[in-house]
């Protein structure tokens, strides 16, 4: 696999500690008796998850998404400055969500098409006039764009390694894939990552390059950065006090980066660049 550019021991799972704590074992028992009656409590815990259980089937209504398919102008300024000018492309979001950027990508003037695993959003976004499917739907077309903001790190790695397979396989000639989660290399990613119950994984720019390269697909990593800066769309006192905290916040991730020897991206969420390894892409901000 291609290398990447960087720009700015395995855990013992325990049984145990997903349950609740086995019941006091008199020490009278024997060694055996003490094992079989731990490990029964560990395998059926007192307490069990609730079964069938749709973590989906109210999302919706936690994220408060009441307003689907519309967007601020502080939307439009995050998109424009993360993906640049998208009139005349193809473009595919997987996880559209509440529509906000399928909705600006359409204002633009390009040829979006979302994808998502919630039912209600499917049909309120085909009740909106937009090309919505479900991931087994999706017709078979390349696309200039492939869009995964907040969506990769809701997937079991099974799922994930299919989604990246589906980029590659759907991405473009000169193509580029913009994926957005939660900073795994960050301490302050944990506010991300640990604040909704559907996140499955924790992930990181190596890690998504070792997936890719195990899974052998024509993909690297073309870029990784902090999410762009912006202050469009705001009013001039909040944009100043936004430029205040954006040069703290490099600065003092400067200097854990220099204590700590970490990467240079620490901030909460992290943006990765895919791109065919054969082919040479067009900047997402051209």
């Amino acid at each position: 696999m291609g290398g990447f550019t960087v720009v700015g021991g395995d855990a013992i799972s325990n049984p145990i500690s997903r349950g609740t704590l086995p019941p006091a074992v008199p020490l009278t028992d024997s060694r055996a008796e003490i094992d079989n009656r731990v490990m029964a409590h560990a395998i059926e815990p007192d307490i069990a998850p609730a079964s069938g259980t749709d973590p989906y089937a109210s999302y919706t209504a936690w994220k408060d998404w009441s307003a689907p398919f519309t967007y601020t102008r502080a939307d439009a300024a995050e998109f424009a400055a993360e993906l640049g000018a998208v009139r005349g492309l193809r473009v595919l979001e997987l996880g559209f969500g509440e529509g906000r950027l399928l909705a600006w990508l359409h204002g633009q003037g390009a040829t979006a098409v979302g994808v998502e695993i919630i039912g209600p959003l499917l049909d309120a976004g085909r009740r909106a006039g937009f090309q919505v499917h479900a991931p087994g739907d999706l017709p078979s077309q390349e696309f200039d764009r492939i869009i995964a903001f907040d969506v990769l790190e809701h997937m079991p790695l099974p799922e994930l390694r299919k989604a990246l397979r589906l980029i590659q396989d759907r991405l473009a000639p000169g193509g580029v894939a913009v994926c957005r989660f939660p900073n795994g290399m960050s301490p302050f990613g944990r506010v991300n990552q640990h604040g909704d119950m559907t996140h499955e994984l924790t992930l990181t720019p190596t890690k998504l390059a070792q997936i890719i390269q195990a899974e052998g697909l024509d993909l690297e990593l073309r870029e990784i950065r902090n999410p762009r800066f912006i202050t469009n769309g705001r009013n001039p006192l909040d944009s100043f006090a936004r430029h205040v905290r954006h040069r703290l916040k490099r600065t003092l991730e400067w200097l854990i980066a220099r204590i700590w020897s970490l990467p240079p991206q620490l901030d909460v969420n992290i943006v990765v660049v895919l791109a065919h390894t054969s082919t040479t892409t067009v900047s997402p901000r051209t």
